[in-house]
């Protein structure tokens, strides 16, 4: 289950003290001062008047206007940078560190440094994606476990934040993605196959939500003046509301790809289970595809009509459903042919321009149809 974001501990740092003025003592004799160090140690209140401008009429005989022109304006720069705003220490590294477990997805058993922008402010946000840590358990422990009947797999994911301490301009924050994927140990071969493809789709919706929250931090911290303990408040409402919105995000796809995969999953354990020739009886379009890719392996063996052959095997794959499909990729025979096929298919396009443009076209084409054969998380 979701766990409410950690409470952020600020460090307390220690305020940098404000500069002081140390005013020289105001000696008895002027002639005795030379330069800026005792001019600006005269009082600036209005009763010292007299004995500032006695004191500039001194350096103008004896050093020159220029002399004197030049050290006015030495100390207006010195007095106005003492009376500007001292800038607040950077931001606590704490604010940004955050741990979100995100609920786990079920299969039911019927069935990383982005680039700064050119900013003024650089929010270097990095994402490592650790493989998934499986773990068999007998089904009903799964299902005890998580409060679901009927279920067989289950994955959840665990997303984690450090940041480095920032300076006023740059902050490195490191996020990291762990996955815990529970499998029935009941199952094996094609059918635990068929379940671990499914939960490894629950992964990839995961990683690729997290690349959007690893791209929204960057750009909406960069849009902070800057990375200050004044800003530190605005830092952790952009790293809740962000976060927030990838745990709504993840739940929200994650369930709507349960909902829609339960069918295909369903498909591929028939198909699995059922003998090639069955499969033809029932579907004419599954018959047209064995038949072209054994038309074609067979074109390229006796090195004719490869061409023709190669069309019919683009326009079968085009004919399939989506139930057909699903129902070919976990089937052992109709798999052992497509990779038959795939070899032959990939040394021709290897060939390359030797092939011909159009011939190495066409082998393009069979090559990505035969990929379909392979299921691929959305």
């Amino acid at each position: 289950m979701s766990k409410e974001q950690q409470a952020e501990t600020k460090q307390q740092k220690a305020q940098r003290p404000s500069p002081t003025v140390e005013s020289a003592p105001l000696t008895e004799s002027l002639p005795a001062f030379s330069g800026l160090a005792a001019f600006s140690g005269l009082p600036g209140h209005a009763t010292a008047r007299p004995l500032r401008q006695q004191h500039v009429l001194h350096l103008q005989k004896r050093h020159g206007n220029h002399f004197v022109r030049r050290h006015l304006a030495d100390e207006m720069v010195a007095r106005q940078d003492e009376e500007e705003e001292v800038e607040e220490p950077p931001m606590s590294a704490a604010v940004l560190a955050f741990d979100e477990e995100i609920e786990g997805y079920a299969a039911t058993n019927g069935l990383v440094q982005l680039q700064p922008d050119g900013g003024a402010n650089t929010a270097t946000i990095n994402l490592t994606v650790n493989p998934p840590n499986v773990v068999r358990k007998p089904e009903k422990d799964i299902a005890s476990a998580h409060g679901r009947s009927e279920i067989a797999g289950w994955t959840s994911s665990q997303l984690r934040s450090s940041a480095t301490p920032p300076s006023a301009h740059s902050i490195t924050i490191n996020l990291t993605l762990n996955f815990t994927m529970e499998l029935a140990s009941e199952y094996s071969g094609v059918p635990l196959q068929i379940l671990q493809d499914h939960e490894n789709g629950h992964v990839k919706i995961a990683t690729r939500l997290a690349e959007d929250l690893k791209d929204n931090l960057k750009y909406d911290l960069e849009a902070l003046p800057d990375f200050t303990a004044s800003n530190e408040a605005k830092a952790a409402e952009i790293v809740r509301r962000i976060t927030g919105d990838y745990v709504t995000d993840d739940r929200k796809e994650q369930d709507a790809f349960d909902t829609a995969d339960y069918h295909r999953m369903t498909q591929a354990y028939l198909g699995s289970k059922t003998p090639l020739a069955d499969l033809e009886a029932q579907s004419p379009a599954i018959k047209a595809m064995a038949d072209a890719l054994r038309g074609f392996k067979a074109a390229v063996d006796l090195g004719t009509l490869i061409q023709y052959m190669a069309q019919q095997v683009v326009q079968a794959g085009q004919g399939l459903s989506a139930d057909d499909l699903a129902r070919l990729q976990y089937n052992p025979e109709f798999k052992a042919l497509v990779g038959s096929c795939q070899r032959d298919v990939r040394w021709m396009v290897d060939m390359g321009d030797a092939l011909g443009s159009y011939l190495f076209d066409l082998m393009t084409e069979v090559d990505n149809t035969l990929m379909r054969f392979t299921w691929a998380a959305p």
